[in-house]
């Protein structure tokens, strides 16, 4: 699985190639949709998803998620072996009180290095995803020394 790699002060949709107006539209069209959201389908997916990821990939250094108050998707990947509690989580959330949540869930699961980006997923910035990632090393979770690191990236994410 190829790394994001991380390298004008550019917004994250100028990254990841997204139009802001289809991201927009896509988020309206999920509120509506979470009306009538079968959660036992979503859990099946992510349960499959996360167990082909941990066919595929190594134990993750950096990982980049959108997760909900509960944290279900770093669960299942730490449930898989994809995750271990040194893996550096940086998980974007735009609701204080929501990031306040993961950021106590986080702990709670024993991650040692974490962050919680409190923006709206269009006003992140490279510069915001780059001030928290980790190096990687035989022992995860080594804070990087340098932003212009082209060896330092995201070795998953899920968004």
């Amino acid at each position: 699985m190829s790394g994001l790699v991380l390298v004008d002060d550019c917004s994250i949709l100028q990254l990841l190639r997204v139009k802001p107006y289809s991201l927009l539209s896509e988020q309206r069209t999920m509120r509506d949709a979470k009306k009538n959201f079968n959660t036992s389908v979503k859990n099946v997916v992510r349960t499959q998803l996360f167990q082909v990821a941990a066919k595929k990939t190594k134990k993750v250094c950096n990982a980049l998620m959108m997760p909900a108050r509960e944290c279900l998707c770093i669960k299942e990947a730490l449930r898989v072996g994809l995750f271990t509690t040194d893996t550096n989580i940086v998980a974007i959330e735009s609701d204080h009180q929501t990031a306040e949540d993961i950021k106590k869930e986080l702990k709670r699961l024993g991650f040692k290095n974490f962050a919680v980006i409190n923006k709206e997923l269009i006003k992140v910035t490279a510069y915001d995803l780059k001030c928290r990632l980790c190096k990687p090393s035989k022992g995860l979770g080594r804070l990087s020394k340098s932003l212009n690191s082209t060896d330092t990236r995201f070795d998953f994410v899920y968004l």
